[in-house]
């Protein structure tokens, strides 16, 4: 996916501590999903960036969760703004 915005992310969760296993010479273990870690700077980034993904992308609200997009096949996306 291409987006109009430099957005600095990072990829956190089972991946990340597989890829640490892998280096180190430990076996990874299983994972279904992969975890990023997004920095988004202003409100107004992270509100672009969410129509974006929902009118390029087709992602769709959550009904129970305010902070998720749901991709066509209800993969979930969950994000969290951090006030810095």
């Amino acid at each position: 996916m291409h987006l109009k915005w430099e957005i600095l992310f990072f990829i956190i969760g089972a991946v990340a501590r597989n890829i640490w296993y892998v280096s180190n010479s430990e076996k990874p273990r299983g994972t279904k999903d992969i975890d990023f870690g997004v920095y988004i700077s202003t409100v107004k980034q992270y509100n672009k960036l969410r129509a974006e993904l929902k009118r390029k992308y087709g992602y769709t609200e959550s009904s129970i969760n305010a902070f998720c997009l749901l991709t066509k096949t209800e993969s979930k996306l969950t994000y969290y703004h951090l006030v810095r």
